[in-house]
């Protein structure tokens, strides 16, 4: 798949939450990825998921995929529904507690 770097950035905790690492967003013809990168941590959660928002504003409608591991590399695919170029904000939401966890700011490359 032809790709391109779209954005990137580096994450901190929300709520009391540790959270560390950066991000990349690749943008492919088919698929987007939210890619974590290896010195990723998060202290954990009991459902953490991604999602996007604007101004560290969780938007409900963009929850795509649930947290697969707490520390190291890992990949998301980012569904075609949602329009990366609307949001500035990767967001760690916990679908349990309704709360927000941590966030990265996308900065466009």
């Amino acid at each position: 798949m032809d790709e391109e770097i779209v954005g990137r950035g580096s994450f901190v905790g929300a709520s009391g939450h540790t959270m560390s690492g950066g991000f990349m967003i690749r943008q492919g013809s088919k698929e987007a990825l939210l890619e974590v990168s290896s010195n990723f941590f998060f202290d954990g959660a009991p459902a953490p998921w991604w999602a996007f928002g604007r101004k560290d504003e969780f938007d409900r409608d963009t929850l795509f995929a649930k947290l697969e591991h707490e520390t190291g590399a890992q990949r998301a695919t980012i569904p075609a529904s949602i329009r990366i170029a609307d949001f500035d904000t990767v967001i760690l939401w916990c679908r349990a507690a309704d709360v927000l966890l941590g966030t990265g700011a996308i900065e466009r490359v």
